[in-house]
């Protein structure tokens, strides 16, 4: 397991009176607490190759079911380099090759927001939960989406092979074009996801 808790919290639909929330990094979002219903446990995958050498193609991540369907389909690569690819998740947060969850629930509040940089929610929101940002390697050829991660992770079992077709990391502070203070140079970059 990992030393730090990590989760992915994005809004996927609205509609009225409630928001989808989908959670990586957790096989839920705690359903018990703050009103969140579980709809589905799901793998976390992305649809972009993150190897520094290819530039990949979608920067979301994608909450894969777990009991797939298929349409029309031919196994085996035949596509070659003429397709996208989709891998697990890899934590690359310093604890081992592990794979991130990720959970879809519903809840009863109108909206949501992921606030990147701090840990609690401003007056009248409702801490979802709270962790740290994190992003594709800046390294890397092909860019992922800022997600929040939540501070206690959980991961696949089984999950342990290192692929590194999608990597997330931590998000450090870079001073320059970003005012240091209050930001400190080189510090992870906390997140909190409120809804309300």
């Amino acid at each position: 397991m990992l030393a730090a808790r990590f989760i992915l919290f994005v809004v996927l639909t609205v509609s009225v009176g409630t928001a989808i929330l989908e959670g990586v990094g957790r096989t839920d979002l705690e359903a018990d607490r703050n009103g969140l219903e579980r709809s589905r446990r799901n793998l976390l995958d992305n649809n972009f190759d993150l190897l520094t050498l290819r530039t990949g193609n979608g920067p979301n991540n994608l909450c894969l079911p777990e009991d797939p369907t298929w349409a029309k389909y031919l196994d085996g690569t035949f596509g070659g380099d003429h397709r996208a690819r989709v891998y697990g998740t890899e934590y690359e947060t310093g604890g081992g090759e592990n794979d991130v969850p990720c959970a879809v629930c519903r809840t009863t509040r109108f909206s949501s927001i992921m606030i990147p940089g701090r840990i609690n929610c401003y007056s009248g929101w409702t801490v979802e939960y709270s962790g740290y940002l994190v992003s594709a390697h800046y390294g890397h050829a092909s860019p992922i989406e800022y997600v929040c991660l939540d501070g206690n992770p959980e991961s696949i079992d089984g999950g342990h092979a290192n692929l590194n077709g999608h990597l997330i990391y931590l998000v450090d502070v870079i001073c320059g074009s970003l005012r240091c203070p209050p930001y400190v140079n080189g510090r992870e970059l906390a997140c909190v996801v409120c809804s309300k």
